[in-house]
């Protein structure tokens, strides 16, 4: 198996990039982006993964707040984490 250098890589990224047609251009900085936001995404897991568990008695308004997200969530009233993060400008 050959491997390459990262600035060999490059050109040869950059080459296939010279090639392409605009429609396919666009096609690719769809993925790239894709790719940019699963990076993001993991790294946003892996935070929520290793966080410490908090030991501090939840208010009032913090139960109740629960509760009413769960009956969102029974009436389906929900939305994907992606387009929140988006929306905060997380990502």
């Amino acid at each position: 198996m050959q491997t390459q250098s990262i600035e060999e890589t490059r050109k040869k990224i950059f080459s296939i990039i010279k090639s392409l047609e605009p429609i396919e251009l666009k096609s690719l900085e769809n993925y790239v982006e894709f790719l940019a936001h699963r990076n993001n995404e993991s790294k946003f897991v892996d935070i929520l993964r290793n966080a410490k568990p908090e030991d501090e008695t939840l208010s009032q308004s913090e139960i109740e707040g629960i509760k009413e997200s769960d009956k969102n969530i029974e009436k389906g009233r929900i939305r994907e984490l992606k387009d929140y993060a988006i929306e905060r400008g997380l990502i």
